[in-house]
């Protein structure tokens, strides 16, 4: 039965085509089907969306005025009036957030429902919080006596709006929508809460002191300043979408009345409070100044309503694109079924060419373990493989065209006769065989003794339409050379010179280019996705495309130049005798050749591109070695800025020294791993306040083999670019835990706080190893406390939650380090479930002189309180720095001024003296 199957599909080709064209048809159909489908469903998803956002920005706007009011209320004596506005906005409030959260409970957005319901929990503790601050506000206007302070009420209201603003972002986030879309509707969204929450905290702030008639606090009047900050850069970021051709006509009208409402309205009202605030006379009451900056908040909410409108008319808009490119195809595909059968002649036609090459490329493929020539039905040559061109003395350039029998030089020994075993292949269409007597004549005249066989090749009629003569040297002596050699200098798979030889090859180039004067180019070839195709395909696929890309190379370079296969998709390339200039333009047709290049793999077609470095080879040129290093950081440099691309090395290129420098570290991070050269350093963190636990960083150093430490910036940059940071965070998680282990401190009494790089936080088995190593050194995980990046973390924040959510549990902490480098820091703050802030040093080494440092430092343990964190501040370098942090209240301090970064193992010695005498130096 399987070779009448394979019959019936090889006579019935052309109509099994046609069979298969017709079932893509119709799958094309389905899939634009359910895609039409599928965006009418987002189009529906998004606009749901939409509406939880609104009810949630409406809930946060009244919440906002209830903000306002209650804040006057709570400064002075209360109107009628403004008891009814504040029981209307408290009223109205509390049903747009009921409708809210109902909503956000019933919605369900694929794998990120989850995420909504922990947003949503969030949001409803804080919404209950709420409560019991507005019962002791109401107790304190009824009774006039203080039962809450201003600030209190102040922060449990903007805890509300703050879960709000987290729920109404997840959600967006959430909507299976195109990028685009969300972006625009996140952005402006999360803009126009920013704006509108900052105006609401200055509405409340001024309506409570000029209620009062008390002078605006410093502190006060900083946080308002800030804020404007903050509004001035979220509208100037607003206000880029005029730059962008694709923005609605009626969000950019909407704009132009933001700015003119903030500018016309709200910041002159505000001026007007704060010129006289330091002496508590304002000229505006309380309700008229809140009742003037309610109507400019408003303006800014309306944002939200403009926005959902635009956004969800994309969506739509793509919908009904979906809709009619479905319509459209559907037509096509039937007129496509009409012209099928009139076309199947010609397809045929050229079916059977396609036939021919596909023969013979794959029996020229599958002969490549010997000598083989290829001719056409005339005995013209037209392919010689490296082995036959070796034993012959022709490339296969030179010998294309000539007539075989010019090439395949045969004669008889016995009978002294030439032999021509091609010719008697095609004129009589069967295999031909040479049996022993018989030499090859090479060009150059020597005499090799060979046997041979010459088959025809077919098309599809059977009619001979050339001939392949696979053959090899008799010779014993001269066969086990010519083995030993081409094995030793070739690549099995491709049949190109190795490595090896080739360094030999660029070695002989460098000696002639010193000795003449000669100018060479040496290229760096690495092919792009490469990985793709093995790991989808297998590396059966992968060595076929290997083999193909090995053949369209070898066409577009000259026959003077060398080309190699060093190891997996890297290749390299001499250019003999060339100058840069030629060489770029052989290089860029290389590029262009295997970016056009499609591997055909069951069905699966791939693109390659290839990225490129090149180096000249001069009588300046070091050894081949350094070259060979040139060329790869250039390729390296390719491949990061985008791929597809060629790259020159030149000496005073400042990124290619760098991309050498950091190879040359690659090798002494390996070594420094395998021949534990790496040691544990540390640096005290300072209790600020009684009661703490004593805290140390583990830092890490390198010990080079001329005995001197290496600073971590000197090999941690390229430990990470080259992906060895995860190995060298295992050495330290692992070796800190059997320090510890073998000291005699009390793990109870001291916190170890240890870096974990980008790299590892990818790391789905990390939480199992730091957990195994916890076990076999006894250490409790309340000991260990690790420190990762906001720049690491919010990479991918939803894999960073799921690495640390585990380890959580079990009772590791977590800090944020370098916080307040991010232009989101205190979103990924109310994301992320940490332990610890680290204020990153740009804030602390001004803190003295600086206000806004001051300001920002102070606002950031203010947030840590709430949350419930502890803070230590970094770079801590003098005394006044010190007791200026203490002021503030932030729980530890860290720097030259603390205590310099010592042996791990001297500290844990000496760790009890160690801390004291820090602690009483600086009490």
């Amino acid at each position: 039965m399987r070779p009448n199957l394979r019959g019936f599909f090889t006579n019935n080709l052309i109509n099994v085509s046609v069979a298969i064209a017709g079932l893509m048809l119709v799958g094309m159909t389905a899939v634009l089907a359910w895609q039409a489908y599928s965006s009418h469903a987002k189009a529906q998803q998004l606009q749901t969306a939409n509406q939880v956002t609104d009810e949630l920005l409406r809930a946060s706007a009244h919440q906002a005025r209830e903000r306002g009011l209650t804040s006057a209320a709570l400064g002075g004596e209360v109107s009628p009036e403004a008891l009814a506005k504040l029981q209307r906005a408290r009223t109205t409030g509390d049903q747009y957030w009921r409708d809210a959260l109902t909503l956000a409970g019933n919605l369900s957005v694929s794998s990120a429902t989850s995420a909504i319901e922990v947003h949503r929990t969030r949001a409803e503790a804080a919404w209950k919080a709420l409560q019991e601050a507005r019962a002791l506000a109401d107790q304190s206007i009824d009774t006039g006596r203080r039962q809450i302070e201003a600030d209190e009420w102040f922060d449990a209201a903007t805890q509300v709006i703050d879960a709000g603003a987290s729920l109404s972002r997840q959600i967006l986030l959430s909507a299976d929508a195109p990028i685009e879309v969300t972006q625009l509707n996140s952005s402006v969204q999360r803009s126009a809460w920013r704006i509108s929450e900052m105006m609401g905290q200055i509405r409340a702030i001024l309506s409570f002191h000029s209620g009062t008639g008390a002078p605006l606090p410093p502190a006060q009047m900083r946080l308002i300043k800030s804020n404007l900050s903050v509004i001035d850069k979220t509208v100037d970021e607003l206000l880029l979408l005029r730059n962008m051709p694709e923005t609605s006509n009626r969000l950019l009208a909407h704009l132009d009345t933001i700015e003119e409402t903030l500018e016309a309205r709200f910041k002159p009202d505000l001026k007007a409070m704060l010129a006289d605030g330091d002496t508590g006379t304002y000229p505006m009451e309380s309700l008229e100044w809140y009742d003037a900056a309610t109507a400019a908040i408003d303006e800014v909410i309306g944002t939200s309503r403009v926005v959902s409108d635009v956004t969800e008319a994309q969506v739509d808009s793509l919908a009904r694109h979906d809709a009619l490119a479905f319509g459209g195809f559907s037509l096509f595909a039937l007129l496509a079924s009409l012209l099928a059968a009139s076309s199947m002649v010609q397809v045929r036609n050229n079916a059977n060419a396609l036939f021919l090459q596909k023969e013979l490329a794959e029996t020229t493929l599958d002969s490549i373990g010997d000598a083989v020539i290829t001719t056409d039905s005339s005995g013209h040559v037209e392919y010689l493989n490296p082995v036959a061109e070796e034993l012959t003395g022709w490339s296969t350039a030179e010998a294309k065209g000539r007539l075989s029998s010019e090439i395949l030089h045969v004669q008889n020994t016995l009978h002294a006769s030439l032999v021509d075993p091609i010719g008697t292949c095609l004129r009589e269409g069967h295999v031909v065989g040479l049996t022993n007597g018989h030499v090859l004549v090479r060009r150059d005249g020597r005499r090799v003794g060979i046997e041979d066989s010459a088959a025809p090749i077919r098309d599809r009629d059977a009619n001979v339409v050339g001939c392949v003569v696979v053959f090899y040297s008799t010779d014993a002596s001269g066969q086990a050379e010519h083995l030993l050699s081409y094995h030793a200098t070739r690549d099995a798979l491709t049949g190109l010179i190795n490595r090896r030889e080739f360094e030999r090859r660029l070695q002989s180039a460098v000696e002639d280019a010193r000795a003449d004067g000669s100018h060479h180019v040496l290229a760096y070839l690495d092919l792009d996705q490469f990985k793709v195709v093995n790991d989808t395909c297998g590396h059966a696929a992968g060595d076929r495309m290997l083999r193909q890309i090995t053949f369209l190379l070898r066409k577009r370079i000259r026959d003077s130049d060398t080309l190699a296969r060093l190891g997996g998709d890297e290749f390299a390339l001499l250019l003999n005798n060339c100058s840069m200039e030629k060489a770029m333009e052989v290089l860029e047709e290389v590029r262009r050749t295997l970016r056009a290049f499609r591997f055909n793999w069951e069905r699966k077609i791939f693109e390659i591109s290839v990225s490129i470095g090149a180096t000249p080879i001069t009588y300046l040129s070091a050894s081949q070695s350094e070259l060979l290093s040139q060329a790869d950081a250039a390729c390296y440099a390719a491949k990061a800025t985008g791929r597809n691309r060629i790259r020159v090395f030149h000496p005073d290129d400042a990124e290619l020294s760098q991309q050498q420098s950091e190879m040359h570290w690659v090798t002494e991070i390996t070594d420094a791993l395998r021949e534990k050269r790496l040691e544990l350093y540390c640096q005290p963190l300072l209790p600020l306040r009684p009661g703490l636990p004593k805290r140390v960083e583990i830092l890490v150093r390198l010990r080079m083999r001329n005995g001197t430490l290496a600073p971590p910036m000197a090999f941690i940059p390229a430990a990470e670019r080259y992906n060895l940071m995860a190995d060298v965070d295992r050495w330290v998680i692992r070796n800190a835990c059997e320090a510890l282990a073998s000291s005699e401190i009390k793990q109870e009494d001291t916190v170890l706080n240890l870096n974990l790089s980008g790299l590892s936080l990818s790391d789905s088995d990390l939480p199992r190893f730091i957990c195994k190593q916890s076990q076999e050194y006894k250490i409790r995980p309340e000991t260990l406390c690790f420190e990762i990046t906001e720049t690491a973390a919010v990479g991918n924040i939803d894999t960073v939650l799921e690495l640390i959510q585990p380890l959580i549990d079990q009772g590791y902490s977590f800090a944020l380090d370098d916080f307040g480098t991010g232009l989101s820091s205190l979103t990924y703050l109310k994301n992320l479930p940490i332990q610890q802030i680290k204020i990153d040093g740009s804030f602390v080494r001004n803190l003295t002189s600086d206000p806004f440092d001051r300001a920002m430092i102070e606002s950031v343990g203010h947030i840590a309180k709430v949350l419930g964190v502890a803070v230590t501040a970094e770079f801590v370098e003098d005394q006044a720095t010190l007791d200026a942090l203490r002021k503030l209240r932030i729980d530890y301090a860290q720097g030259y001024a603390v205590g310099r970064p010592m042996p791990l193992q001297d500290y844990l010695a000496g760790e009890p003296e160690i801390i004291d005498e820090l602690c009483s130096a600086w009490n």
